[in-house]
């Protein structure tokens, strides 16, 4: 029996459907507008032009924009391309066993939002060398979610136990901004609202530089000092024992999603394969190589 709890995700549809004001004859339209335009996009795979579940998909997690959609699809499949090692052995990831996670709880809130939550430093671990590992599973979650997930909004919590003044001297920064390159152009999906726990002095310091330069999305940040803060914005029902709630632990999670990438190792394996195919495209990416800013900074980052 799978333990994959998102798939149950698929009892939802109408009623996410219902909730944006979106038809059935709509999605038709949406899909088939889709559908023809990529027929003529021929450096895009063409295998996922009959796959209605991929479209329709692609369409809900960009809120059923057509030309947002569009470049959502070419951004896809040509960054999959140019950043092709985040999906060199994706399914080889084991959960349990990295510092930096970040998986969905498997209970939604009464409005119907998917809460994801990001450990800095699991259980204490120091990042190193294993930092890429972090980053591949951040991706196997990234695209397990839109395979199955089907919410049309999400809240983050972060807890940032453990980040230190020397956090970042363990890895390649310019890892970590290739990584949130490709999740900014690859995948999408609305956040409604940031929780943060657990702040180191370092954490607040660098939290004020975060709201200085993603502006549009500071006002959905919340800090919070302590769980019983936490717990007046996130029922105590959908958190796992490690932060008050009644889920299950963290640890037993991590357990779970070792048996889900078991579980997705041919969609994850085949990953790597399904690319844009640059020598057969006509005219220019939309992709702009600027759009984080200079290299290392995220100037220009924009949060949906």
């Amino acid at each position: 029996m799978s333990k994959n709890y998102l798939k149950e995700d698929q009892n939802r549809r109408l009623e996410v459907l219902e909730s944006l004001g979106v038809k059935e004859d709509d999605i038709k339209r949406d899909i088939e507008i889709l559908r023809n335009w990529a027929e003529k996009e021929k450096h895009l795979p063409q295998d996922f032009i009959n796959d209605e579940l991929f479209l329709e998909r692609l369409l809900l997690n960009n809120k059923f924009r057509i030309e947002q959609s569009k470049i959502k699809y070419d951004n896809y499949f040509t960054m999959k391309a140019e950043y092709n090692f985040f999906y060199q052995g994706i399914e080889k990831v084991i959960p349990s066993s990295i510092p930096v996670v970040k998986f969905p709880l498997r209970k939604l809130t009464n409005e119907g939002k998917r809460v994801i939550l990001i450990c800095v430093s699991n259980h204490g671990q120091t990042v190193g060398a294993d930092f890429e590992e972090c980053l591949k599973f951040q991706v196997a979650v990234s695209e397990i979610m839109n395979k199955y997930s089907f919410t049309d909004s999400r809240i983050a919590i972060i807890d940032v136990y453990g980040l230190k003044s020397g956090f970042f001297k363990n890895f390649d920064v310019s890892m970590l901004h290739k990584h949130l390159k490709l999740i900014r152009n690859c995948y999408s999906g609305r956040v409604a609202a940031i929780h943060m726990v657990n702040l180191t002095n370092f954490a607040n310091l660098l939290l004020g530089g975060i709201k200085m330069i993603f502006k549009d999305v500071a006002s959905k940040i919340k800090v919070h000092e302590n769980l019983e803060s936490l717990h007046r914005e996130v029922p105590r029902a959908i958190l796992p024992k490690d932060y008050g709630g009644d889920d299950i632990p963290v640890a037993e999670y991590l357990k779970i999603w070792n048996d889900i990438i078991k579980e997705e190792e041919i969609f994850l394996k085949n990953l790597r394969y399904q690319v844009a195919d640059e020598s057969l495209r006509i005219g220019f990416s939309n992709l702009k190589s600027d759009e984080f800013g200079v290299d290392g900074t995220f100037k220009q980052l924009n949060i949906d």
